[in-house]
């Protein structure tokens, strides 16, 4: 049977797939010159196209002149009077072709390199880049970077030497800001976006071929203000530092100077105590004069601008203790200088005797100290007149009590059947 002969919707069925595969192969060969570049690519689409062009265009114009009776023109007759298994035939071929030659294409494009994967993967980076030529030709921009140089200036980026000058020296919109200028500007975009641009020179095929890319800093900058930031801190506290530097030896003389003052009250009030206590009795020529003398060295030692030779603490206590005719009976070993236990014990000894002098009218105060126990213990008594009653605390036995509990310690205080004072330490709180 021939074509022309077939029936009606037999004939419309081939005329539709060769418009079908006319339809693949415009977009094959279009695939073909877009992705591949390559000439065997590019030569069965281009075939397939020109084959299926004829198809359609002669089968569909003669076989209507041939349906109104007109006469069909050559070679559209023969084309009609061509077997129809021979048409079905050419029509699977040329679909079959035009699919291979689409389906080529695209997994050629997979697998190799093209100028267009190159676009592709470059649209995709997060980052700003463009290249162009020293006249400001661009020869590739991503995306992004279109993107960037539409906000900054208003225009598409289409003169890469204006946009680089115009970015290196702040000459953009005002919902911009220029965070710096020159050869590495940085922008601060609407919405606290912050974009560094760099760029760099390539010599290609002996022309220069400049690079611009922009990274997303936004983070980085943040963290670089937080740094100034803390950095200004810094500066103010080392500067409140080197003013402290500057007053450590005015602030130590001033230690030192109300340390003696301190001192020099506690021999004055020591020498006031021993001269009551010596003019409450009849004293004779020798009494009067070592009396006179006491008066005199303390005078000359107020007097003096020489730094005084640190006595011995206990030393000192035993020698106001001469003065006012008090014999220190002392047992045990004497703790280190400039430790816990040596300061209480002073300040207990020192409040005992002022005690056993005004209230007992003793002339001997015994003090032991002994370690137990893992415990530093201090015993004081003396051989004065028994209290008449339980002793209430004043202020010094009171300021005694805090300094011993300020130290983990525990103070007991007995009025029968005498004075007695002990004080109990732990043995860690005496270094």
């Amino acid at each position: 049977m021939r074509f022309i002969d077939a029936p009606f919707y037999v004939r419309q069925i081939i005329v539709v797939s060769f418009i079908f595969t006319f339809v693949l192969a415009i977009i094959g060969l279009f695939a073909s010159v877009r992705l591949c570049k390559k000439r065997r690519y590019i030569v069965l689409p281009a075939v397939t196209f020109a084959l299926s062009f004829l198809s359609v265009f002669l089968t569909m114009c003669g076989s209507y002149l041939y349906r109104v009776g007109k006469s069909v023109f050559e070679p559209s007759l023969t084309i009609l009077k061509l077997p129809l298994w021979l048409h079905c035939v050419a029509a699977v071929v040329l679909l079959a072709l035009a699919v291979y030659g689409l389906v080529g294409a695209v997994l050629w494009n997979k697998k190799h390199i093209s100028p267009v994967s190159i676009k592709e993967s470059a649209d995709t980076l997060p980052a700003g880049i463009c290249f162009y030529e020293q006249s400001g030709l661009v020869r590739l921009i991503n995306t992004e970077m279109n993107r960037l140089c539409v906000l900054a200036t208003g225009k598409a980026l289409l003169d890469g030497a204006s946009f680089w000058r115009k970015i290196s020296q702040g000459e953009i919109e005002e919902s911009c800001l220029p965070l710096q200028t020159g050869e590495k500007p940085i922008i601060e975009y609407e919405g606290g976006k912050v974009v560094s641009f760099k760029r760099y020179s390539h010599e290609i095929d002996g022309k220069i071929v400049y690079e611009i890319v922009a990274a997303n800093v936004t983070e980085r900058y943040r963290l670089t203000k937080e740094l100034e930031q803390k950095l200004e801190e810094l500066k103010a506290v080392n500067k409140r530092l080197v003013a402290y530097g500057d007053n450590v030896v005015l602030l130590t003389k001033e230690k030192e100077l109300l340390a003696a003052k301190i001192r020099i009250h506690d021999d004055m009030g020591k020498l006031l105590l021993a001269t009551k206590r010596r003019l409450a009795e009849p004293l004779d020529k020798t009494e009067q004069k070592q009396m006179i003398c006491f008066w005199q060295a303390e005078i000359a030692a107020l007097k003096s601008t020489r730094p005084h030779t640190k006595k011995d603490n206990l030393q000192v206590i035993k020698d106001v203790a001469k003065l006012v005719a008090v014999t220190v009976d002392f047992c045990g070993e004497k703790p280190k200088a400039d430790t816990v236990s040596e300061k209480i014990l002073i300040a207990a000894m020192h409040e005992c005797l002022t005690n056993t002098v005004s209230h007992a009218n003793g002339k001997t105060m015994t003090v032991t100290v002994s370690e137990k126990n893992g415990k530093y213990t201090i015993e004081i008594t003396n051989d004065g007149e028994k209290p008449k009653g339980e002793i209430i605390e004043g202020g010094g036995l009171s300021g005694l009590r805090l300094l011993v509990e300020r130290e983990n310690g525990t103070m007991i205080i007995h009025s029968a059947p005498q004075f007695e004072l002990i004080i109990e330490l732990p043995q860690g709180e005496t270094l």
